[in-house]
């Protein structure tokens, strides 16, 4: 073809009756030439949309609530991980339910290493836990006060990722290594920085609540990134102090709420070409999604049952 100017929209739907992901990977291929010589050409992804359930976080065996009694006990902290291996969350309520089975684990685990604490509390299931308020984008975080009753002091202790996630604003004490075999860094919710005491389920708790209004629901999502690996384009991207070439047409910064909800709409503002660097003929476009977090990380996206997205892509002969 020597048109100059060449459009092509490439779509994907998960037509799966069943909640069954699929890859995002899809391709339009032409009998004849889309370029006579890519290296004619330059390219550029004029316009996205996405609806797509993209997962907010991604956790793994690292990330761990622990807990700390001191008092003339066994003040050995009591970590718990939230997973046992690498999970992708998709809503808060997930997180808050991991959240709350590792706080059950753990204060029963508390309980056990120390028999007199656990005598002296009224109620043998009375635990902390997280609550989550949609309409209003907030985490509370409930103590029971018996927790610490003298002569005991009861510290709550979250790892990075999961300390930003339900972020009171008011976390502090960054220590490493609270067990000698673990590497780990740890953010400690300052007990005395409570909003209020209530009564509930016949107990009374220490609240700790998102101070933040302008609080965001946390995603450890950079962006979503378009990859064609068919288009052989002249991109680099810096990474770990290398340069290195990629298949990357476009790479779109996300925010937490295009995460949460998983519908983009992107259109072009300006330019964003890449100029493709081989001398051959064209014929085939292969797209595939892929989450970059925020540690530089690139994971695929699943498309689950109903997902969709729709990719327009332009060259332009130079």
């Amino acid at each position: 073809m020597s048109n100059r100017i060449i459009n092509y929209t490439v779509q994907k739907l998960n037509e799966q009756v069943h909640d069954e992901t699929v890859d995002t990977r899809t391709s339009i291929e032409k009998n004849e030439n889309i370029l006579d010589q890519s290296n004619d050409y330059k390219v550029q992804v004029k316009s996205f949309k996405t609806n797509i359930n993209l997962p907010i976080l991604t956790i793994d065996e690292t990330d761990k609530i622990a807990f700390v009694l001191t008092g003339d006990v066994d003040d050995t902290p009591v970590q718990v991980p939230l997973v046992t291996s690498k999970t992708d969350i998709y809503n808060i309520e997930e997180l808050v339910l991991r959240m709350n089975l590792a706080f059950i684990v753990g204060s029963n685990t508390v309980k056990s290493n120390n028999p007199t604490f656990a005598s002296s509390l009224s109620d043998s299931i009375l635990h902390p836990f997280i609550k989550y308020i949609s309409e209003e984008n907030s985490y509370a975080y409930l103590v029971p006060t018996e927790y610490n009753e003298a002569p005991y002091t009861f510290a709550t202790y979250f790892t990075p990722k999961i300390s930003r996630a339900i972020y009171f604003g008011y976390l502090d004490t960054l220590f490493n290594s609270i067990i000698d075999s673990t590497n780990l860094e740890y953010n400690r919710l300052d007990t005395n920085s409570f909003d209020q005491i209530i009564s509930a389920i016949g107990h009374t708790f220490f609240i700790y609540v998102n101070r933040d209004p302008e609080y965001k629901s946390l995603t450890d999502n950079d962006s979503i990134v378009v990859v064609a690996k068919s288009i052989p384009v002249n991109g680099s991207l810096e990474h770990e102090e290398k340069r290195i070439e990629t298949q990357i047409l476009k790479q779109y910064k996300l925010t937490s709420k295009e995460c949460e909800f998983g519908n983009i709409v992107y259109n072009k503002t300006y330019d964003d070409y890449y100029e493709l660097i081989s001398h051959y003929p064209l014929s085939r476009i292969d797209i595939e999604l892929f989450i970059r977090k925020d540690n530089g990380e690139l994971i695929p996206v699943k498309m689950h049952s109903k997902d969709f997205y729709s990719i327009d892509i332009e060259f332009v002969k130079i």
